[in-house]
């Protein structure tokens, strides 16, 4: 739900969780958030459009940037940036 109390991610996640935006204090960005159906990861921005496709088996946000990512799949690693 949005600040409004809108629903704007559909209840058909088993996790969602706000992805950090900042390293000196803890704040968690508002603007993207992993999230989890069934046991696979991906990445959807606050409107619920999806940004990552669930297909990975652990979504990392990499500290003091929420835009910035590592996805894990079959023991493989990959780092990549939000646009």
């Amino acid at each position: 739900m949005d600040d409004s109390g809108k629903l704007v991610i559909p209840i058909m996640y088993a996790h969602i969780i706000g992805m950090e935006s900042n390293t000196s204090e803890y704040r968690w960005s508002k603007q993207y958030y992993k999230a989890a159906i069934g046991n696979r990861w991906g990445i959807l921005d606050k409107d619920g459009k999806m940004m990552v496709a669930f297909i990975y088996d652990e979504v990392t946000d990499l500290r003091g940037s929420a835009s910035l990512y590592t996805v894990r799949k079959n023991e493989r690693y990959v780092s990549s940036k939000l646009h």
